[in-house]
């Protein structure tokens, strides 16, 4: 629900599909448009997810994990997910209409901006981390985590978007997905778990990092180096602490599942282990001792000096008086 503009002109653009007026283009896939629209009769902005037809070029498949989409949405309703209003069919096309979220996608910010900094990464890990948490529990494999799919809020928080590819737990496996965010074992069209969403989330933090996934090339040469190749290290201009990068490079990208976070709970509290110095942490704490120091002496001792300091300001004025008397 947000990126590029298409190429050309849209034959929907101007149309009413449903009850969605169509207003603009927000990106294209493979086996879908997303455009902004208008739900009519609710006066309410959505994004309009409208899959492809046979004669654009839509596998037969689209259909059914278009489908899938929109069951797994409608079970999975949290914060962290894009919101799925409705699906429907109007004139040949299929649609689903959901939550416009105006920030963008990650991918589209690092396209236009630039790499993030890794400080500005970890609450958008927690999130994302918190929505896959929600369909592991649920028994769903997301399988097409990428930056595309993570959508940005205005207030650093992020939404996962897309279910299309999602399947059970241990379901059979295939090599559906994007190939440079994919887990070696999804590569293998073996059977996955959680643990292969972690790795594509490890994808997902490395690119926003650098710009770029760990492993890039033709599919076959992709393949290869997740099978033999250890990401490359961060450049030191990124300052990235070590305890992030043994995060992202060796746990989420660890290439046997076993040397992943074994579940998204797991994941969340290394998450907060790295999160915690960056809310204030020994920096926040120490700076309210320092002041009670300076505003701490007793305030008894100030009213016992200021009294001498009074009393001996008479004294003298008292003595004064006598001399100029004698």
């Amino acid at each position: 629900p947000a990126g590029g503009v298409g190429e050309g002109p849209d034959p929907l653009l101007g149309q009413v599909l449903g009850n969605y007026r169509i207003t603009g283009l927000l990106g294209a896939g493979g086996s879908a448009t997303v455009y902004r629209a208008e739900q009519v009769q609710l006066a309410r902005e959505v994004a309009l997810k409208v899959r492809r037809q046979p004669s654009d070029g839509a596998k037969p498949e689209a259909l059914e994990a278009f489908l899938r989409e929109a069951r797994a949405a409608a079970a999975l309703a949290d914060p962290r997910l894009v919101q799925v209003f409705d699906f429907g069919q109007d004139r040949g096309h299929h649609f689903l209409s959901m939550e416009w979220v105006r920030g963008g996608s990650l991918a589209r910010r690092v396209r236009t901006s630039g790499p993030i900094a890794w400080g500005e990464l970890l609450p958008i890990l927690r999130d994302v981390g918190g929505a896959l948490q929600l369909a592991h529990q649920n028994g769903l494999v997301h399988r097409d985590g990428k930056p595309a799919n993570v959508l940005l809020l205005g207030d650093g928080r992020a939404k996962l978007a897309d279910l299309g590819l999602v399947r059970s737990i241990g379901g059979a496996g295939d090599r559906a997905g994007t190939a440079a965010f994919m887990a070696p074992e999804q590569l293998r069209a073996a059977p996955v778990d959680g643990r292969a969403d972690f790795y594509a989330l490890g994808c997902t933090a490395y690119a926003a990092l650098t710009g770029k996934p760990p492993f890039v090339g033709t599919v076959k040469e992709i393949v290869r180096q997740k099978l033999q190749d250890e990401p490359a290290s961060f450049a030191p201009t990124l300052r990235v602490p070590a305890a992030v990068d043994r995060l992202i490079r060796k746990r989420l990208l660890a290439r046997d599942p076993d040397g992943r976070p074994q579940d998204a709970a797991e994941l969340l509290d290394e998450l907060d282990g790295l999160e915690r110095p960056t809310r204030g942490g020994s920096g926040g704490a120490r700076r309210p001792v320092v002041r009670s120091q300076a505003k701490g002496i007793p305030t008894g001792l100030v009213v016992f000096v200021f009294g001498l300091l009074v009393i001996g300001v008479l004294l003298l004025i008292v003595m004064r008086l006598k001399n100029q008397q004698g």
